[in-house]
């Protein structure tokens, strides 16, 4: 059995309490550190916890106030009653080093949450209820949302004049160099690149197109343009099989009809020797996750991982309506939505640009233009919201059966520039597109 106290700090705790009740102002930078929470004593957080709401709501505080507080929540006989507020009160004689001792019940509060996590993880792998892969994905999510909150409460606040200096230097940085380089990962058509200034690491882009319209083909060109960049990718791939990625980026690069590469016909001779001259060497790599039933958290976990391991710099997702919802239960929009909250959570969080596949509903086949909108986007408007980019894939007619076919990207959204067109030719047999001219609007 162990008889071991949690840790905690009641002289830091009651410090806190002293220095707000002494000095209300102190408020804001003790809330920016701890909360009710974080508190060990269940004495002390219902005291924080009644004074925080007073101060949110502009009442007074101090020691009456608090006290009646306390009163009309029937809690005061549970915190000590009048006589230990009285002695909270005189712990302290300013509120000078609150911040300080704030910061000591944040410490033990966060080791108390690891002990937790550790004896919960414990509990789950002694049980094994589910495949190991998921123990771990769920116990590094766990840690990671643990540092993740650790990292945000108490974060300064930054000075807007040191985030104009900032980009005065990165200004100052294109005109020497030319203004050629992009603040993103480059896409491999220099006019979405002009619209985006490449794939932006935080960034999140959806590109939503109908079924057998060329959404993976554009995702998998932005991977293969990004590694030819010197820039690893990662293609989490919900709908096809690692063989069939591979199929297709090989289709891609040595420009051989994918239905050849992937049938079971001998290749010909000038097909063979375009197979043959393909290589990766000295190139940025691709790492392929075709795992199937995958939820965010675990996608999630996987690309933290490839950032630290491999240096990845771009993530595709492939597609956002295949990956499992935290709640079954939710209206498929709210799932979708979660998702795409999740992924744009991740984008900002691992510092990485996330490409988000997406489909159109149906109704945009019975317009006479078939030209998609932001609201075709299946399911949910959230990934509207979420999104720093929208692409969507806008064909145009062509003859049953062709080789290529004309396609419009258009840019629906794109936080940090103008809306666009740019017109692109898929060439299906090699599943690529290539740049056609480029118009804004």
């Amino acid at each position: 059995m162990n008889d071991r106290v949690p840790p905690q700090n009641r002289e830091a705790e009651v410090a806190v309490l002293s220095a707000f009740l002494v000095d209300p102002a102190c408020h804001d930078d003790v809330a920016g550190i701890v909360g009710a929470e974080d508190f060990y004593f269940d004495a002390h957080q219902k005291i924080f916890a009644a004074a925080t709401d007073l101060a949110q709501a502009g009442k007074a505080v101090d020691l009456v106030t608090v006290a009646e507080e306390l009163r009309r929540r029937r809690q005061l006989e549970d915190v000590g009653g009048p006589v230990y507020l009285a002695e909270v009160y005189d712990v302290v004689p300013t509120a000078a080093n609150a911040a300080h001792h704030a910061g000591i019940v944040r410490g033990a509060a966060v080791a108390r949450r690891v002990i937790r996590l550790c004896h919960e993880t414990l509990r789950d792998a002694h049980a094994a209820s589910g495949p190991p892969e998921e123990l771990l994905a769920a116990l590094e999510a766990n840690v990671f949302d643990l540092g993740r909150g650790l990292g945000d409460r108490g974060r300064e606040l930054v000075d807007a004049g040191a985030c104009i200096e900032a980009a005065k230097v990165r200004i100052d940085e294109r005109q020497t160099d030319g203004g050629a380089t992009l603040r993103g990962v480059p896409t491999g058509f220099d006019a979405l690149d002009g619209f985006l200034n490449g794939l932006r690491p935080g960034s999140l882009t959806v590109v939503a197109a109908r079924p057998s319209v060329g959404k993976t083909a554009m995702a998998a060109g932005f991977l293969l343009q990004a590694a030819f960049a010197g820039v690893s990718g990662l293609f989490v791939s919900l709908e096809m099989t690692r063989e069939e990625v591979g199929d297709r980026f090989l289709s891609m690069l040595a420009g051989v009809d994918l239905k050849r590469i992937a049938g079971t016909d001998r290749l010909s001779r000038t097909e063979a020797d375009k197979v043959c001259a393909v290589t990766v060497d000295g190139q940025a790599r691709i790492w392929i996750d075709d795992r199937v039933g995958q939820t965010a958290a675990r996608i999630a976990s996987t690309v933290r991982r490839a950032v630290r391991r491999h240096g990845v710099g771009l993530v595709v997702v492939d597609y956002l309506t295949l990956v499992h919802p935290e709640n079954a239960r939710d209206r498929p929009d709210l799932q979708v939505g979660k998702i795409a909250t999740r992924l744009k959570e991740l984008a900002k969080s691992a510092g990485v640009p996330v490409v988000a596949l997406a489909q159109l509903n149906r109704q945009v086949e019975s317009r006479a233009d078939g030209k998609p909108k932001m609201s075709d986007l299946r399911e949910s408007g959230q990934i509207e919201q979420d999104a720093d980019n929208v692409l969507m894939l806008h064909p145009m007619p062509a003859e049953p059966g062709g080789q290529t076919q004309d396609v419009d990207l258009l840019i629906e959204k794109n936080r940090q520039g103008p809306r666009g067109v740019v017109q692109l030719t898929y060439r299906r047999p090699f599943v690529r597109f290539e740049p056609r001219t480029v118009e804004g609007r």
